[in-house]
């Protein structure tokens, strides 16, 4: 999240949102008690989530983070943490 007029490396915000499957959000601060209220009101319906997702073993994952791969490559595993609709 990034309050508009505030001064904030966008390129990199952008980079790790790209990165964690996250998104960034500009936000003017007379309105961000109501943005905070929105995200929270979201509910939770599952949390300590974990994907993976198994290539065939003719295929394999690029331009991943090697930490999230198994040694062949054709495993991918990420900690979601709690997911919303």
């Amino acid at each position: 999240m990034s309050i508009t007029g505030d001064e904030c490396n966008l390129e990199s915000l952008s980079k790790l949102a790209e990165l964690t499957g996250g998104e960034v959000t500009r936000v003017d601060p007379v309105e961000l008690t109501k943005n905070f209220a929105n995200i929270l009101s979201l509910p939770i319906i599952a949390s300590n989530v974990v994907t993976k997702v198994k290539l065939h073993k003719g295929l394999q994952f690029r331009n991943e983070d090697p930490q999230s791969l198994s040694d062949d490559m054709t495993l991918m595993v990420r900690d979601i943490g709690n997911v919303t609709e």
